[in-house]
């Protein structure tokens, strides 16, 4: 009893010496738990899935462009133990809507791979090899180039017919774009749009280089409607030439890696709408923290958000048209 009393009386105590400093702690704890929020991630209970149908229903023609694809044991042990779709349900609404989807894939494709590459639905891939192989079973019936480290070896155009537009895609590296300028003229002759894989010699800087802007201009010169580079890890400033679009990279799409410098990423549009001869370019920010990509469009995304936006508008000009709605950025090219 005289134990219980003597701990009442050191409670009160305590409480009444630090009465002053209660109304600084309650602050501090609150602001604590803001930065908590704001850091990590909220679990998808939280927030209802958003249906995007509408917005494509009526649009000629929606070609989506990801970053790198970098596959390690997380996906494989996903998709063995059946959770392929936690990987690749948060962009399902999105990859359904588009009619063309294509993206980057370092190394060799496995089995398990391939599945998840079928389950996000992409039309086109660009595999960048150390070594050509052979690689046709595993994708399972989508159309890919490839990049090999060897100079003279490659595997980069296929062309689709998709709606009443006919889409030719390649793939090249830095090392070797000049023998293909040739077959971008050719492709545009063959093609009404040309998208080109674009693989850099430089990693791990988010600026763009001299080399890079020379480069992505004249394969846009020799005919790409869009360049999309990859091998940069980062995400980079984007640039539009003579109403081409150039992405330097999208940064990492799937990576095992949690490095600060490999998660920031975007999901890029290419959309054709009916009886308009403008493009729209819509930017979807993804965010990467568990190793899939989740679109970073809730409200505890805005910081994140805001710096992915910087990041990728930062060379535009500034009377570009460009509007955003519920997190998504659109640039109309006209």
């Amino acid at each position: 009893m005289i134990s219980q009393f003597q701990f009442k009386m050191k409670v009160l105590h305590f409480v009444k010496v630090n009465k002053k400093n209660t109304d600084r702690h309650a602050i501090l704890a609150i602001v604590t738990f803001l930065v908590i929020l704001l850091m990590y991630p909220i679990p998808d209970i939280f927030f209802e899935k958003k249906d995007v149908s509408s917005y494509y229903s009526d649009k000629k023609f929606v070609g989506s462009f990801t970053g790198d694809l970098v596959f390690n044991k997380y996906y494989d042990l996903s998709v063995q133990t059946g959770k392929t779709d936690t990987i690749t349900k948060h962009l399902s609404s999105y990859m359904e809507n588009s009619d063309y989807i294509t993206g980057n894939v370092v190394g060799q494709i496995t089995e398990n791979e391939s599945e998840i590459l079928r389950e996000f639905k992409f039309t086109t891939l660009n595999i960048d090899n150390k070594n050509k192989g052979n690689n046709e079973p595993l994708t399972s019936g989508i159309l890919y180039t490839e990049v090999f480290k060897q100079e003279g070896l490659f595997n980069n155009i296929v062309y689709q017919q998709i709606n009443d537009i006919k889409v030719a895609t390649l793939g090249i590296s830095e090392a070797n774009y000049v023998e293909n300028l040739t077959l971008i003229e050719d492709a545009k002759a063959n093609a009404d749009l040309v998208f080109v894989h674009m693989k850099w010699k430089e990693t791990t800087d988010k600026k763009v280089s001299n080399i890079q802007r020379t480069i992505a201009k004249a394969i846009c010169d020799a005919g790409a409607d869009v360049v999309v580079g990859h091998n940069a890890q980062v995400l980079q400033p984007m640039e539009v030439y003579n109403d081409k679009v150039i992405f330097y990279s999208l940064g990492n799409f799937l990576h095992g890696d949690n490095y600060a410098f490999s998660l920031e990423s975007v999901m890029a549009q290419y959309i054709i709408e009916p009886n308009n001869p403008s493009i729209v370019i819509r930017i979807i920010p993804l965010s990467l923290a568990y190793g899939y990509p989740k679109p970073a469009l809730d409200f505890f995304d805005i910081p994140y958000r805001m710096s992915v936006t910087d990041t990728l508008t930062s060379n535009l000009p500034k009377d570009l048209k460009m509007t955003e709605k519920d997190g998504i950025l659109s640039i109309i090219i006209n």
